[in-house]
């Protein structure tokens, strides 16, 4: 039985780390992809960019062998190191295809006779094209951020100042939170809240959460969803009261009228917030959350703890509701499909009993009836705890400013009506 010679050997192991390194750069497409998939059901745009770039990463194992075909063993061994070290450096996934096509170029370039020189300037011009825009964006994605240290990590948030801000009149201060997989900049750019900031003069900060990436893709640590923020046993709750404080000292802000607000994994984190820092705010604005539930229907029931002082809440939901559900439960499709919510009704009758609020609301409705207001009155300190309800809402934003627009009931859109109740309770 003849032994393999050495080339051979050297050849065989240079088509198993090939392997390697392209299953490394398939399994983070596949991750890419495969959330990309979960968070299209609640943010289309995002999901299907994520899903485009799972796509592409994943397209990298024929690029791995491609270049262990054309270079050898040298070619293999820059895929594998590269692709590893991509795939490890988890704050920033997309070096593994960035490296890896950096690595096959020069490689591709070194290997001489083995592809002519059109076709080297064509694949040097089709990366090109590919990455300027990526890094681009990538760059464009920290402009305009602030930082603050909290619990030993770096954290950040956008801010909005009014033109009319001058600094010689307290003004109000609202903290916005974004959604489970969202982040700040795609709040601040599309909610619509800096366009009310400007129409009645406050302040806006959009903190961001954290996750794998350094802006996208963020959650928050609201105490029971099973996400980036609560695996890592984020500090949120610090991070948000040591953002107010630092606020209040920099800007003339009215710090008896500070509120909060928040949609999907951020109202839950606004309920969170509130309950342990109750002092901190003059009300709260959740939307499309809960004050509690279960990460599994295994799971111990979480509730967030009873608050020190009273405080007045505008709970808004839409009925049509199918990832954080109006009636409670766990959600039919969507991001975090295994977590189980409370009700709106829940949500609403925890901080009812809280405040020591009359158990018999007064009820608005819109002029067509698809908007009721739930007003719980009289409770300690003149607080209030109203539930909005859209009946025909969903759980994405868009959706439920449209509903309000349409009804001219409380604002032309969901932002302005939240700032319009926050301001009344």
């Amino acid at each position: 039985m003849n032994e393999a010679s050495a080339p051979e050997n050297l050849e065989r192991l240079g088509l198993i780390l090939a392997f390697i390194a392209g299953f490394l750069l398939f399994i983070n497409g596949l991750r890419f992809a495969v959330f990309g998939a979960m968070l299209a059901t609640i943010m289309p745009v995002s999901g299907a960019i994520l899903i485009i770039a799972g796509l592409f990463l994943g397209s990298a194992v024929l690029l791995s062998l491609f270049i262990y075909w054309k270079v050898g063993m040298l070619g293999a061994v820059a895929m594998l190191l590269s692709s590893a070290w991509g795939t490890l450096v988890v704050d920033y996934p997309y070096l593994a295809p960035v490296m890896g096509v950096v690595a096959a170029l020069i490689l591709l370039y070194n290997c001489g006779p083995a592809i002519s020189k059109k076709q080297g300037i064509t694949i040097v011009i089709t990366v090109v094209l590919v990455l300027v825009p990526l890094f681009g964006v990538l760059a464009s994605r920290s402009e305009g951020y602030r930082y603050l240290t909290v619990d030993g990590m770096q954290r950040q948030y956008l801010l909005h100042i009014p033109d009319s801000y001058d600094g010689s009149e307290p003004v109000p201060l609202l903290v916005a939170l974004h959604g489970g997989g969202g982040d700040a900049r795609n709040m601040k750019r599309s909610y619509g809240l800096d366009t009310v900031a400007e129409r009645y003069g406050f302040i806006i900060a959009y903190p961001d959460g954290t996750g794998d990436l350094q802006y996208s893709l963020h959650t928050w640590n609201s105490g029971y969803a099973d996400v980036y923020a609560f695996r890592n046993n984020v500090s949120d709750v610090e991070f948000l009261y040591d953002l107010i404080e630092q606020l209040i000292d920099a800007y003339n802000v009215n710090s008896s009228a500070v509120y909060m607000t928040g949609h999907s994994n951020g109202a839950m984190m606004t309920y969170r917030f509130a309950a342990e820092h109750a002092e901190m705010v003059s009300g709260i604005a959740p939307v499309s959350g809960s004050v509690g539930g279960k990460m599994t229907e295994d799971s111990e029931l979480y509730v967030i703890p009873d608050p020190e002082h009273p405080l007045s809440v505008v709970h808004v939901h839409g009925k049509q509701d199918k990832q954080v559900l109006y009636e409670g439960g766990k959600g039919e499709k969507g991001f975090l499909v295994d977590r189980v919510d409370l009700s709106a009704n829940d949500s609403v009758e925890f901080w009812v009993e809280n405040n020591n609020c009359s158990s018999n609301p007064i009820i608005e409705m819109s002029p067509n009836g698809r908007i009721e207001i739930w007003r719980y009155a009289d409770g300690i300190d003149d607080t209030q705890v109203l539930l909005v309800t859209l009946n025909e809402g969903s759980h994405a934003w868009a959706n439920m400013s449209s509903e309000v627009s349409n009804e001219e009931f409380y604002g032309s859109s969901l932002a302005e009506m939240i700032w319009l109740l926050l301001e009344r309770i």
